[in-house]
C-alpha cells in the first residue's frame, strides 16, 4: 500500500470554490483553560526495548493498516497488504496464518480492516467505496456500499479505514470515520460529518459526529490539522481525539452525549490560527508544512484495556526543517484514568525519525511504536513499558 498521509487529498468537489476563496482570519493562541499534565514515569521512555516482527521478502512493511487482537488467548499481530490480512505471533514475531482478501478487490490507498472474531472480519475497499464482511476463509458474508451525499446539505464522512480512524463495532453496529481535507474554515454555517453508523441489519446510515465548530470559526490549514483519530474503550464509549483540541472527547456507545476529557500537554501554550491562503498552499506546500510544525498539537488516541487507561499523543513544535527531509514532529504521551483523572506526561521523544507513530498499539504489558526499519523483511518496534500508578 503506498503511503496514503505523502499528500493531501482535496475534497469537498462540491464547493470547489468555497474551498480555494483565500483564508484571511487569523486567531490569537487559542487555549481551552483546562489543566495540564505533569511530569512521571508511568511511561519511562528510557527504558524501551525492541519486537521485531519477521516479514519475509513478500510482505510489505509499509501498511498503515495494523492491529493486534487476541486470538484464541494469544496477542497477534495483523498487517493488511493488497491482497492478505497476514497474522503474525506478536511474541515470537513469526506468520502464522493468512486471511486473503482478493474478494474484496485491490486494497490500497485509505483501505483498512477490522479483525472483530475468525469469521467476522470488517474490510473497507477505499477504491470502491465498500464496506465487505468476511469469514476466516476470506469469503464474503455481506456488503454494503458507503453512500455520498449530493449536496451540502448531505454530506458523508470521508472514510478511512486506517489505524487512526479503524472501523469499530458496537451493539452489532458498525462505526466508520474519515478526515476531511481542504479548509474548513470555508464552510461556515455547514456541519462536517466525521463518522457514520451503519446498522447492517436494515443498511441505513447515519451520521453521528462532527467537526467541533473551532473548525469552521478559523483557518488551521487544509491537511495536517484536520487529521482524526478514534479509539473505543472498554464500555463501548469512542474517544476522538482532534489536532487543535485540548481535551478528548468521549461520546456514549450509542453517540446520546459527549464529554471532554482534559488532556493537555503541560509544553502547550495555546495554538495559533493558519495566516496562509488557499493560493499560498498551491504556490509551496512547504508554508502549510511550516506552519504544521510550529505548533503544539495532538495525535493519536488509544485505549489501554489492560489497565484501564487512555493515552494521547501529543506533538511538539521544532524549528530548522530544512523543507526536503521527513517533518515529523516531537512527541509526548499523555496518561488519564477512565474516570478523567489527569495523571502524567512522558518526557519529549526528540528523535522525531527514527519512531512512526502511526502504527502505535497497546499490549498486555508495554505500548509498542513502529520504529524506523533498517531492511524491508521486518518491522521493529520499540516497546516502552507502562508502569501502573500506585493508589
Amino acid at each position: 500500500m503506498k503511503n496514503p498521509y505523502s499528500s493531501a487529498v482535496l475534497l469537498f468537489a462540491l464547493v470547489p470554490i468555497l474551498l480555494w476563496t483565500a483564508c484571511t482570519r487569523q486567531g490569537d493562541k487559542i487555549s481551552s483553560g483546562f489543566p495540564a499534565a505533569q511530569d512521571s514515569l508511568l511511561i519511562d521512555l528510557s527504558r524501551q526495548t525492541e519486537k521485531v516482527i519477521n516479514l519475509g521478502p513478500m510482505i510489505s512493511n509499509q501498511s498503515y493498516a495494523t492491529q493486534i487482537a487476541t486470538i484464541d488467548g494469544k496477542e497477534k499481530f495483523l498487517l493488511l497488504d493488497e491482497t492478505h490480512i497476514y497474522i503474525f505471533d506478536w511474541v515470537q514475531g513469526n506468520l502464522e496464518d493468512s486471511i486473503p482478501t482478493a474478494a474484496c478487490g485491490t486494497l490500497m490507498d485509505y483501505s483498512g480492516f477490522t479483525y472483530i472474531s475468525q469469521d467476522s472480519i470488517f474490510v473497507f475497499n477505499d477504491l470502491q467505496g465498500i464496506l465487505y464482511l468476511i469469514n476466516r476463509k476470506g469469503e464474503i458474508e455481506s456488503t454494503w456500499r458507503i453512500p455520498h451525499g449530493a449536496s451540502l446539505e448531505d454530506l458523508t464522512p470521508s472514510i478511512n479505514a486506517l489505524n487512526r480512524t479503524r472501523i469499530r463495532l458496537y451493539n452489532g453496529k458498525a462505526v466508520l470515520s474519515g478526515t476531511t481535507q481542504g479548509n474548513l474554515a470555508q464552510a461556515k454555517g455547514i456541519k462536517i460529518p466525521v463518522s457514520e453508523i451503519l446498522n447492517p441489519e436494515t443498511k441505513e446510515w447515519k451520521n453521528v459526529v462532527f467537526y467541533p465548530d473551532l473548525y469552521t470559526r478559523h483557518s488551521w490549514g487544509s491537511s495536517y490539522l484536520n487529521t482524526v483519530h478514534t479509539a473505543q474503550d472498554g464500555k463501548g464509549c469512542h474517544l476522538y481525539s482532534f489536532p487543535i483540541l485540548d481535551y478528548v472527547l468521549r461520546y456514549s456507545p450509542d453517540f446520546s452525549s459527549c464529554d471532554t476529557l482534559p488532556m493537555k500537554s503541560r509544553r502547550d501554550r495555546g495554538i495559533s490560527a493558519c495566516k496562509l491562503s488557499n493560493e499560498d498552499y498551491d504556490k509551496d506546500p512547504n508554508k502549510e508544512r511550516c506552519y504544521y510544525i510550529g505548533q503544539t498539537s495532538y495525535a493519536d488516541i488509544l485505549y489501554d484495556p489492560y489497565r484501564h487507561l487512555y493515552l494521547r499523543l501529543a506533538e511538539h513544535p521544532f524549528s530548522g526543517w530544512d523543507g526536503k527531509s521527513a517533518f515529523n514532529k516531537p512527541w509526548s504521551v499523555i496518561i488519564t484514568r477512565e474516570d478523567g483523572t489527569l495523571l502524567s506526561e512522558t518526557s519529549i521523544v526528540t528523535d522525531r525519525n527514527i519512531y512512526y507513530t502511526y502504527n502505535m498499539h497497546i499490549t498486555r504489558e508495554r505500548l509498542a511504536v513502529q520504529m524506523q526499519n533498517p531492511d524491508e523483511n521486518h518491522l521493529y518496534f520499540a516497546i516502552f513499558p507502562i508502569n501502573l500508578p500506585e493508589e
